[in-house]
């Protein structure tokens, strides 16, 4: 049962990074938290897998100005 549990997570994890690999390639820059709107998942989770990607050198950040607004 519990293979079967990691695969799952695991199908999950590289259909979300898939998820956001496409929607980037289709729209161009776009903030973390813009991302987690327009694909539906979680803040902490685009997080996560934004820093994977940029580790893996997929994906690269900037950083962006805040101003101040939440």
């Amino acid at each position: 049962m519990m293979s079967h549990l990691f695969g799952s997570q695991t199908s999950l994890r590289e259909a979300n990074r898939s998820a956001l690999l496409s929607y980037i390639r289709r729209f161009g820059a776009i903030t973390q938290i813009e991302l987690a709107e327009a694909t539906g998942l979680s803040t902490a989770t685009v997080s996560t897998l934004v820093r994977q990607l940029v580790k893996e050198g997929r994906l690269y950040t900037e950083n962006t100005i805040h101003n101040g607004r939440r």
